[in-house]
């Protein structure tokens, strides 16, 4: 007979919730402390954005920039403001994105605890603590790690208003500086911007909705400026979109090979930068194991609050379509910012099952799927180093197994 846990899941999480949280956040800190101390040899991109960040005088950052490099001039100026503080080390240039990284860890924390209950944010939280990519390019020397942490406070700040008894739109405001910080910004902002939005015009709030209109100008007027000098800093350049051609849709264009594109570009992130994997098991499985789960927490936030699920999946439907439309390469470290967004769905969706369920050894396979299995494998990098990793023809970290083609949909 299969045991039933006789005390509800949702108490017993309730009671050592906050414990267990504190934990996974000190190790997810430690991990990437550990992996910013091993101060690893520069890839040939961190090298080229070093360059740029170290011989560029402030005026040439808003000018093409050298090496084919691109950006977010708020990111340079911050990069450049640290190195002439502490000097030119590899660990001063890489402090920016490890504060990024470790601010992520509480943002999450603070959005997962007003969004999910107590179980689905144990293991949202545990998933983004011990995910492989976070800890990796927290160390990095490019705007992924801080990308992230932009995509979260844009969510905070929007799932604030939604949760506020009185407007607080004024205070949105501040996101118009996302733009300069963060090229993928774009894409939250549009998110969470359309569901304030219509979320006022169904409430019938007159106020509120003139205030979010002149809350999205100012975001437009920034998210133009911020892209007008990115295609400064490109010139005449074509080198980064030939680098990046593999992630769009290829030409001529076909509806159905189209649609294929979209939904295996979609399926693979729960390979690439999700980290979906299981030793012995390979990425295919555990990723549409990990899709299933997704599919079941959409359903249900959008019970819980629809107004949410639309902030966590409108930044994915916006990029997946410039992606589409060969104006923003959908791919690995590029959609970074995606990964709080998913893991927070996949965790609804485990919650979900977890406590309808109540059944012991079912907590337990997916604590241990989510959660254990990526603890142990971050354990094992902070003993052993990644100094063999190579990186692919695509920029990736490492050679994957798996590419977006591998999953189903045709030939």
């Amino acid at each position: 007979m299969v045991k039933r846990i006789e005390i509800p899941l949702e108490d017993i999480l309730a009671k050592a919730g906050k414990h267990h949280v504190g934990i996974v956040i000190g190790c997810g800190v430690v991990a990437r402390v550990v992996e910013y101390l091993r101060d690893r040899t520069y890839w040939l991109d961190e090298a080229s954005l070093a360059g740029v960040i170290q011989n560029t005088n402030w005026g040439g950052f808003f000018r093409p920039l050298a090496y084919a490099q691109l950006a977010p001039v708020g990111f340079l100026v911050l990069e450049r403001l640290a190195l002439q503080a502490m000097g030119n080390y590899q660990l001063v240039l890489r402090l920016l994105p490890l504060l990024g990284a470790l601010t992520s860890l509480w943002l999450l924390r603070v959005i997962a605890a007003r969004s999910l209950s107590p179980s689905a944010a144990l293991l949202a939280i545990g998933m983004f603590a011990f995910s492989d990519d976070m800890i990796y390019f927290s160390s990095e020397l490019k705007p992924y790690s801080t990308d992230v942490t932009v995509a979260l406070l844009c969510l905070m700040l929007g799932q604030q208003h939604l949760d506020a008894k009185k407007c607080s739109v004024r205070r949105l405001a501040i996101l118009a500086l996302a733009p300069w910080f963060s090229f993928p910004s774009a894409f939250m902002l549009a998110g969470v911007g359309f569901v304030l939005f219509v979320s006022a015009a169904l409430k019938s709030k007159t106020r509120e909705l003139i205030e979010l209109v002149g809350i999205g100008t100012i975001w437009v007027v920034s998210l133009a400026a911020a892209q007008w000098v990115a295609r400064r800093q490109l010139g005449d350049s074509r080198g980064m979109f030939i680098f990046w051609d593999f992630a769009f849709p290829p030409r001529p264009g076909n509806l159905s090979a189209d649609v294929i594109w979209m939904l295996r570009r979609f399926m693979y992130l729960f390979v690439n930068p999700l980290d979906f994997s299981i030793p012995g098991l390979g990425g295919k499985f555990p990723a549409m194991v990990a899709l299933g789960l997704f599919v079941v927490g959409c359903v249900a936030m959008a019970r819980r609050d629809a107004r949410l699920l639309g902030m966590l999946t409108m930044p994915l439907v916006l990029a997946l379509l410039a992606g589409y439309l060969r104006l923003y390469p959908f791919h690995g470290r590029l959609v970074l910012f995606l990964v709080p967004s998913l893991m927070m769905l996949v965790a609804a969706g485990a919650g979900q099952i977890a406590e309808r369920f109540r059944i012991r050894w079912v907590w337990m396979l997916i604590l241990g799927f989510l959660v254990l299995v990526p603890a142990i494998m971050a354990a094992y990098y902070v003993v052993d180093a990644r100094w063999d990793r190579e990186f692919s023809i695509h920029g990736d970290r490492r050679s994957p197994k798996l590419n977006a083609e591998s999953f189903p949909f045709g030939a």
